[in-house]
C-alpha cells in the first residue's frame, strides 16, 4: 500500500513537471525555426539573354481589372511583384494556351513558374501574339507591378541587325 501511494505521488508530480513544462512552451513558442521572411529575400532579376517585351503597373493602371497584351516574344515569362495583403491575379492566353499565375504580396519581384507559349510541336502551329493578359487585384493590395519578358526571339523572326 504504501508502494502505491509513493507511486501515485510521484505520477503525480511528474504530471505536474510535465504541465508546467507544456504551459512554459506554450508561452514561449516554438522551439523549431518560425517560417522564412520572404520580404527579406533578394528579388529576381532577369537573366541577361532576356527582354522587356511588357510592362504595367498600378501607377498607370489604378483599375482592379485591367486588361492589356503582350505584343510579342516567344518563351515569354512574367515578373510580378505587389504590396499591401492577398494575391494579384494575372491570366494570359494565347491561341493554344491559357494559363493562371499568382502572385502574393510580400513586396518583391518574382517570376512565374511557366513560360509560354507552348512549343509548336505539342500545339501543332506557333502562337506568335499578341497574348492577351488580363490583371485582377484585390481591393488590399495597394501597389503592383507586371513585367513580361522573352527568353528568345520567335522563331519566324529574323535576328535584328546590331548598329554600330
Amino acid at each position: 500500500m504504501h508502494q502505491q501511494v509513493v507511486s501515485r505521488s510521484f505520477v503525480s508530480a511528474m504530471l505536474a513537471a510535465l504541465a508546467a513544462l507544456v504551459g512554459l512552451a506554450a508561452c514561449t513558442g516554438p522551439t523549431s525555426p518560425s517560417a522564412p521572411d520572404y520580404r527579406s529575400m533578394p528579388d529576381q532579376t532577369p537573366d541577361s539573354f532576356e527582354r522587356l517585351v511588357g510592362a504595367w503597373s498600378s501607377k498607370v493602371y489604378g483599375s482592379p481589372h485591367i486588361e492589356v497584351a503582350i505584343p510579342e516574344g516567344w518563351l515569354v515569362r512574367l515578373r510580378g511583384r505587389c504590396t499591401g495583403s492577398g494575391e494579384l491575379a494575372v491570366h494570359v492566353s494565347g491561341q493554344s494556351f491559357s494559363q493562371d499565375e499568382r502572385w502574393p504580396c510580400i513586396e518583391r519581384w518574382e517570376f512565374s513558374k511557366s513560360l509560354f507559349p507552348p512549343d509548336e510541336r505539342a500545339v501543332g502551329h506557333q502562337d506568335l501574339g499578341p497574348y492577351p493578359v488580363v490583371i485582377d487585384r484585390a481591393d488590399t493590395i495597394t501597389s503592383w507591378d507586371l513585367e513580361a519578358y522573352s527568353t528568345e526571339l520567335p522563331p519566324s523572326a529574323s535576328p535584328r541587325p546590331v548598329s554600330s
